[in-house]
């Protein structure tokens, strides 16, 4: 028969947060604090969503992404950077984009050709 209790059904993987404080998993991009940058991290992938993991706290929790590169930002996640000191370097690059290529005004992502590889648990 089934389980008495409800279970998550979930891919558990570890994955190195990039230096643009985001995960890659199935070729897809989300978003973690920047205090997480350049470290390993467990991730729970299920079929409607992604949590990125500090032990057992969830420090990041997105809907899962569509397509090839699709990135998934939550800006918050960027607002630590500013938080530090007054004046302090704003998340957005001489271009005026976000980490990963999203434009602050709107435009839509740029899709990356390289994703960081998960490793499964």
């Amino acid at each position: 028969g089934l389980p008495d209790e409800p279970f998550e059904v979930a891919l558990q993987l570890n994955c190195r947060v990039d230096t643009k404080s985001r995960i890659c998993v199935r070729q897809s991009f989300y978003s973690v604090p920047v205090r997480y940058a350049g470290r390993r991290i467990d991730v729970r992938l299920g079929a409607a969503h992604v949590a990125a993991m500090d032990g057992t706290s969830i420090i990041a929790h997105h809907p899962r992404a569509v397509g090839k590169g699709a990135e998934v930002l939550d800006l918050d996640h960027y607002l630590e950077v500013l938080s530090v000191k007054p004046g302090a370097p704003t998340p957005t690059n001489a271009s005026g984009t976000w980490p990963g290529g999203s434009s602050a005004r709107g435009t839509g992502p740029e899709p990356s050709s390289r994703c960081c590889s998960c490793t499964a648990r």
